[in-house]
């Protein structure tokens, strides 16, 4: 599994982006009207969540 280093600061402005494309992307998977289009929203939900938990550790 590939790893990134990051500093303090780095890490920060990570969430800090990832935080704000998630509320965005909320937004997108209650709009989108396509089941396929919505699975791979959600798909990417859950990555965006990993990475916030992973970020946060």
């Amino acid at each position: 599994m590939p790893t990134l280093e990051l500093t303090a600061e780095d890490a920060e402005e990570l969430r800090f982006v990832l935080e704000n494309y998630f509320a965005e992307l909320r937004m997108e998977i209650e709009r989108t009207e396509s089941g396929a289009f919505r699975s791979k929203l959600k798909d990417r939900e859950n990555l965006i969540k990993r990475l916030l938990d992973d970020l946060s550790r």
